[in-house]
């Protein structure tokens, strides 16, 4: 017999994207290899500014950050461009990583 209680789950609500307990995907567009690659490119470049100078860390985000918005309303379809640009951006990684380098001007 229904006595009209309301179940509850006690699982918090799981961030866009991620599964919950249960197995359930939050939707979430699925990202292409190269918006992945992009995306791995763009947090490597944070996690490098980690190891710079405190004084200097912010010349270098806020440089990886112009960097990628320059080309963000770039079309999605022009492979070409995009695979040469991480190409390039990961090449300007390298430089940056080492331990020599240690400001950057904008």
């Amino acid at each position: 017999m229904y006595r009209g209680y309301i179940v509850t789950s006690p699982l918090p609500l799981p961030l866009p994207g991620t599964k919950s307990a249960l197995g359930i995907t939050s939707p979430m567009p699925r990202l292409s290899g190269l918006q992945r690659d992009v995306l791995h490119l763009y947090r490597r470049c944070l996690r490098a500014c980690r190891t710079k100078p405190a004084d200097t860390r912010t010349n270098f985000e806020d440089f990886a950050r112009r960097e990628f918005e320059r080309h963000i309303h770039m079309d999605k379809k022009d492979f070409g461009t995009i695979e040469f640009l991480l190409r390039k951006g990961n090449r300007q990684l390298e430089i940056y990583e080492s331990p020599g380098v240690t400001n950057i001007a904008g």
